[in-house]
């Protein structure tokens, strides 16, 4: 994992836990969550279409590349839940495309966005 994209979804992540619903659907990208070993941090794999697709958390961009990118958490607290919006820019046949999809998720699970299609 890059330093300078694990510092930047720290940040991100820090920045804009809260508790929300954990039941919600989402229909821009598909989203899996699995309890860690761990415990209180928490992975997120990011699967995008593209190797230069652009990528935020809470609106702080990300510097990683490539169509697999995974940022670990800062230590969550256990028992919350948190919530995290992940904005994805790419281009596709020519045309800006942009999806935004909102991850739900207690401290502790594994998160995976797949912004595939």
């Amino acid at each position: 994992m890059q330093v300078k994209g694990y510092l930047a979804c720290c940040l991100a992540l820090a920045l804009a836990a809260t508790a929300v619903r954990a039941e919600e659907k989402n229909e821009s990208a598909k989203v899996t969550t699995t309890r860690t070993e761990t415990g209180r941090a928490s992975k997120i794999r990011v699967m995008l279409p593209a190797e230069d697709a652009r990528l935020w958390f809470d609106g702080a961009a990300t510097r990683a590349k490539g169509r697999e990118r995974v940022f670990r958490s800062p230590a969550l607290e256990d028992g919350k839940r948190y919530s995290y919006k992940v904005t994805a820019v790419w281009l596709e046949n020519g045309r800006e495309v942009n999806h935004d999809t909102k991850v739900f998720f207690h401290a502790g699970e594994d998160i995976r966005i797949d912004f595939r299609r």
